[in-house]
């Protein structure tokens, strides 16, 4: 594992911004940040409507009745439309920075989890995997090809998305098993890194025609102030830990069926609530 310093900071969750099919800064392309990513030719099959706003942050279906967040993010009621979901209970894991949620009513859908690998690590960016990440977070401006920074709160609230290759795999006592996703405009068409009020928002990738959740949002990596990249729990080293809290034998097989904030750090970690 790398040596990273890590510097507790008090509030945050996750944001994204969108580069567009250019290199342009991501502001420019807030419209499609905020449309569903159905509506471009990349990501026509991806529905986005299972992951929510909850907590002041975010948070993703993992099966009927159940909702995974970060377990910085403090869980609470959601609306779904025009439908209160009431919280019945939580179950932080022990280690990582996850934790699940039960509703008094089953969701209208959810995401399987991924529990394949994460090719190309060390190797070729030709070989990575993309993560298509999707949370609440703020807007913000990107610097250079490679850094971003945040607007402000009022700008939190609000669903979107963006992608970015999966870069690196590491670990962490505070978080757990994560993966990097370094910010870069040259990597994907729609470049994305993440901000405040995105901690518990899922990074999903494609694997046999099937979209899996990869991720959850829970921290950004720094280089003095701007961002270079989003730092995510590892779902598929808590896979089992996520079956055995769901009680729902018919739903268990099928979330295992994948392919197979406040921290800094210099390239420091950051993680967001």
């Amino acid at each position: 594992m790398k040596s990273r310093k890590l510097t507790v900071v008090s509030t945050g969750v996750i944001a994204f911004f969108l580069s567009g099919m250019t290199y342009a800064i991501v502001t420019d392309d807030i419209p499609t940040s905020e449309a569903s990513p159905a509506s471009t030719t990349t990501y026509s099959d991806f529905v986005w409507d299972y992951i929510y706003s909850v907590g002041g942050a975010s948070g993703v279906a993992v099966s009927s009745y159940w909702l995974l967040t970060a377990k910085h993010v403090t869980s609470g009621n959601i609306v779904i439309g025009s439908e209160t979901y009431y919280l019945q209970e939580t179950v932080a894991h022990a280690s990582a920075d996850i934790r699940l949620a039960r509703y008094d009513k089953a969701f209208p859908g959810y995401y399987p989890i991924y529990t394949g690998n994460f090719p190309g690590i060390p190797g070729p960016k030709s070989d990575r995997l993309t993560g298509l990440m999707v949370g609440y977070g703020r807007t913000g401006n990107v610097l250079s090809s490679t850094t971003y920074e945040w607007h402000g709160s009022s700008t939190a609230g609000t669903k979107r998305w963006g992608d970015s290759l999966i870069d690196d795999t590491e670990n962490d006592s505070n978080i757990g098993d994560y993966f990097i996703q370094y910010f870069n405009t040259d990597d994907t068409n729609y470049a994305a890194g993440a901000a405040d009020k995105d901690s518990g928002g899922g990074v999903f990738v494609k694997s046999g025609g099937t979209w899996y959740l990869a991720g959850t949002m829970v921290a950004v990596t720094s280089s003095n102030s701007s961002y270079t990249g989003t730092v995510s729990v590892r779902l598929p080293s808590y896979a089992g830990w996520i079956v055995g809290v769901i009680p729902e034998p018919a739903t268990a097989f099928s979330l295992i069926v994948g392919a197979g904030f406040l921290f800094i750090l210099r390239q420091s970690v950051r993680q967001h609530k």
